[in-house]
């Protein structure tokens, strides 16, 4: 029988394709360019640096390359456009599986995440998650500095569902995601999909390595127990 009372997951990477979130935001921009400036195939640009591994100011580079300078008021509307749109995603088949058993079992749920507020808002409310957890924590509604690896968000977690019980904790980033969890006693579980943008990480140091790692959420049931 399953022995964890509460289940506390991850959402970029973990729960959808943060790929496929990045890709939808890029077709908004690429209409912003167009409309904007005339630019076309702004966003398959920016879509090609992000596979060769470009993070950051993708926007700046592309618009440099492409127009040979950088509109800095251009650039702001695009990332609020790139923020506040949307998305078009879908919850990985193992994600979906997870979420329905564990409502059937009525295993209280938790979401903790990452990321702008609005972006962040934005998925969960395109994933329709709202009403599968009892507990949403966006780390970036916590303050400045509360975001992952800092244990405020699992602390407040331990405080809804209170710190007597058994959490177990399933993400897919080692730089950041299991050092509280691990901290605060609970059992990491790490899902690694050869898709996922942290596929290839490692933890830098034993204190932030997750507990035990699989490769799809449905084998997180014999592990947790």
């Amino acid at each position: 029988m399953l022995q964890a009372t509460c289940f506390v997951l991850d959402l970029d990477d973990t729960l959808y394709p943060e790929r496929d979130y990045v890709r939808s935001g890029f077709a908004i921009v690429d209409s912003l360019a167009a409309e904007r400036i005339g630019l076309q195939s702004f966003g398959d640009a920016c879509w090609e640096r992000f596979l060769n591994g470009e993070r950051g100011r993708i926007f700046d580079t592309v618009l440099q390359s492409r127009c040979g300078r950088v509109d800095t008021e251009l650039v702001g509307d695009m990332v609020r456009a790139y923020r506040l749109h949307r998305p078009v995603i879908d919850l990985h088949p193992d994600a979906r599986r997870l979420l329905d058993r564990a409502r059937n079992l009525k295993l209280p749920l938790a979401l903790v995440t990452d990321g702008p507020r609005e972006s962040q808002r934005a998925k969960i409310d395109a994933l329709a998650l709202e009403h599968r957890f009892a507990s949403i924590v966006v780390t970036a509604e916590l303050g400045v500095g509360k975001s992952k690896p800092h244990p405020a968000a699992f602390e407040l977690v331990q405080t809804v569902f209170g710190s007597d019980q058994r959490f177990v904790y399933i993400a897919d980033n080692p730089h950041k995601d299991f050092l509280a969890p691990n901290q605060l006693g609970w059992t990491s579980i790490s899902i690694q999909r050869t898709s996922g943008i942290y596929s290839q990480a490692t933890a830098p140091t034993p204190a932030h390595a997750p507990q035990h790692t699989v490769t799809s959420l449905d084998d997180v049931w014999a592990t947790a127990k």
